[in-house]
């Protein structure tokens, strides 16, 4: 039995567990365009997701897509206020945040990863529950002539990278090391001549004060932005 938390790069995870052998069942609210790239199933496997006017005119689920697992033989049923994202491959279960859209790996997704053979039975049984209304390839077709792309904006979705979690939605801060050295007179005379009303500016003094330090220039200032 083996259980742990993925922090980062789920996708990459469900990637490598989705070339094993054995059945894949799946639950995803939300399946995007190119979905079986990202996503291998084969015939016989089970997917459930959410296919509703909503999803397809936002562009959050794919009929065509939907469609494509259709003609290799996956069993699709749809379910109307589906969130869970759950994948079981073989005796391996993932249970997170991530929908199967290129949205989804840049984003900062959370899962944890599973053997434990009751967990993995408990993940099967959910999916399995869900079955009952039952995709056909007819509606797919119907659906996709309601399908608009989702606005994504300018220059796509962004990819988060550890180092500066850049495009996850938190702030980047900045770490600058200091080296102690004996100031100048010139340089004493500014300090205690702007520090007063460097001080004035703050706005919220239980949260933040005003240090000094020298800067000798250098191109680190042009890359900071407002926010950071």
């Amino acid at each position: 039995m083996a259980t742990r938390f993925l922090g980062t790069d789920v996708w990459k995870r469900i990637k490598v567990l989705n070339k094993r052998p054995g059945r894949r069942l799946v639950a995803v609210a939300y399946l995007a365009e190119n979905a079986l790239g990202r996503l291998k199933l084969k015939p016989g496997d089970l997917l459930v997701v959410r296919l509703d006017m909503r999803t397809v005119k936002t562009g959050q689920t794919s009929p065509k897509d939907v469609l494509a697992y259709l003609k290799k033989g996956v069993e699709v049923h749809k379910q109307g206020n589906l969130h869970a994202k759950v994948f079981v491959f073989g005796d391996t279960a993932i249970v997170g945040s991530t929908n199967v859209s290129a949205t989804s790996e840049g984003l900062l997704e959370a899962a944890v990863e599973t053997t434990a053979a009751s967990v993995v039975a408990s993940a099967k049984k959910f999916v399995r529950s869900l079955r009952g209304d039952v995709v056909t390839p007819e509606e797919a077709e119907r659906l996709q002539k309601f399908y608009q792309r989702p606005k994504i904006p300018k220059g796509g979705p962004r990819k988060r990278t550890d180092r500066t979690l850049r495009g996850s939605g938190q702030s980047i801060i900045w770490v600058v090391p200091l080296v102690a050295e004996n100031w100048e007179d010139g340089d004493n005379e500014v300090s205690a001549r702007e520090m007063p009303r460097a001080r004035k500016e703050i706005r919220d003094r239980r949260h933040f004060q005003v240090g000094e330090f020298l800067w000798q220039r250098g191109t680190f200032a042009a890359r900071l932005k407002v926010g950071e």
